[in-house]
């Protein structure tokens, strides 16, 4: 029976999308030894492992090599952090815009917008071939869909885990959002996920967001905010360093092929 190591384990969302066992996994330090996690990997049931390393350390694509696999690089994911207590940067914009949070009846609207603001947006998905563009792009309308308010595993909430979406809104259209998680215990915030619909671009509507949000968590008291992008979205983390972001650390994302070419001709 094959069993599964807790850094490594089976991304239900993903493999129900893609039609494939896909297992996904991070490793925080620098890799000492990896023979370990090169066992996990290949002993796992993964058609597909999706496996993050602090970036720049080559060691378990190294080892990984040597037994015969081919990790991809798919992505380079950066990951910036602020002080909540400090008060956020003032930004104007020349629409009437209404920020809200947003409830179940925003559902079908957040999906739609996270479907269309990320039709073209690169992810490491898109590094893969073998993975479906179109069927990458309803993932963020299904993930934008199911991040309202309390939508948590009772597990994460049993760690004091929170999320909720924020909306930018003109004449009560949402034109931008963003997901949140809150850890009570640690008292930070992380920006899972944040769009804006690509007809209303520079035209503040990202700061704007941004800053209300800021706003929100510096008057609960929160102590840290997180956001993550790949490392060639520029212009949003321009963004972020004109409201106090700093950058903070970096993985590097590796696709590793396993049992693929087996179980597409099973289901065939």
């Amino acid at each position: 029976m094959t069993t599964t190591s807790s850094w490594l384990q089976k991304s239900k969302e993903d493999s129900e999308r893609f039609g494939l066992r896909i297992f996904r996994g991070t490793i925080d330090d620098h890799i000492e030894d990896p023979s370990r996690l090169v066992d996990d990997i290949i002993k796992s049931e993964a058609d597909l492992a999706v496996v993050r390393v602090p970036a720049g350390d080559i060691t378990l694509p190294f080892a990984l090599a040597n037994h015969g696999l081919s990790p991809v690089h798919a992505d380079t994911l950066v990951y910036y952090e602020r002080d909540a207590k400090l008060p956020a940067t003032q930004f104007s914009s020349a629409l009437p815009l209404e920020f809200h949070l947003a409830n179940d009846a925003d559902r079908s609207s957040l999906s739609t917008l996270a479907t269309l603001a990320f039709g073209s947006y690169r992810s490491h998905y898109h590094a893969n071939p073998e993975l479906d563009p179109a069927i990458i792009a309803a993932g963020y309308g299904e993930w934008a869909a199911s991040c309202i308010a309390g939508s948590l595993s009772e597990q994460q909430r049993q760690l004091g885990n929170h999320r909720e979406t924020w909306t930018m809104r003109l004449e009560h259209e949402i034109i931008a959002f963003a997901t949140c998680v809150t850890t009570n215990q640690e008292r930070s915030v992380e920006i899972l996920l944040n769009a804006v619909n690509p007809h209303y671009s520079g035209q503040g509507v990202y700061s704007n967001l941004l800053r209300e949000v800021i706003g929100v968590y510096h008057q609960r008291d929160m102590a840290c905010i997180r956001i993550s992008t790949q490392v060639w979205n520029y212009t949003v983390q321009r963004a972020w360093v004109r409201q106090g972001f700093l950058l903070t650390h970096a993985y590097d994302t590796y696709h590793i092929h396993l049992n693929m070419g087996m179980h597409r001709t099973a289901q065939a």
